[in-house]
């Protein structure tokens, strides 16, 4: 998103056009997101592993 955007989107939705601009990040957002989406998985993963290795027991 350029100034020139922000600048559009504020007089489009003041003219009541309605606007969405929720996916606007940058790159190092974005690999920053998906670093903690595998740290979450691979959590999740061990975690059930150690509850079905103490069921199984």
């Amino acid at each position: 998103m350029t100034v020139e955007g922000l600048k559009a989107t504020k007089v489009l939705a003041s003219e009541g056009v309605k606007v969405n601009v929720t996916l606007i990040f940058s790159a190092n957002q974005h690999f920053w997101q998906q670093e903690q989406v595998q740290h979450m998985y691979h959590h999740s993963l061990d975690v059930w592993m150690i509850f079905h290795s103490r069921v199984l027991i």
